[in-house]
């Protein structure tokens, strides 16, 4: 899990640490689409979804190391993983075709 956590990490810290990209996201006040197309392909968003519906079944600690990483790149990029990651949890109340349709990998 640790290569998991570490891909997830580096994916977005490299092309996101500048300050030029921290100073886009304060002055557009929203996430670049290309910065959130990457969480979604990495699988930030389907960080506490099981294996079997195509997510990466991380435990609770796991999630939050991701979520702390993240942060520290930029606070909004940490809240965006934080809440997008737990909205899948209440996807069992959902009907398996919604359900499959909100944990896609198909781009936005």
């Amino acid at each position: 899990m640790r290569l998991t956590i570490a891909r997830i990490v580096v994916s977005v810290a490299m092309p996101w640490r500048q300050e030029a990209c921290a100073a886009q996201i304060e002055a557009q006040r929203r996430l670049p689409t290309d910065l959130v197309h990457t969480l979604r392909s990495i699988g930030v968003f389907r960080m506490y979804v099981p294996r079997s519906h195509a997510g990466l079944e991380f435990d609770i600690a796991s999630a939050m190391k991701i979520v702390t990483a993240l942060s520290r790149i930029d606070s909004s990029i940490g809240w965006l993983a934080g809440i997008g990651s737990t909205a899948p949890l209440s996807q069992p109340a959902c009907r398996a075709t919604c359900s499959a349709r909100c944990t896609a990998t198909a781009p936005m």
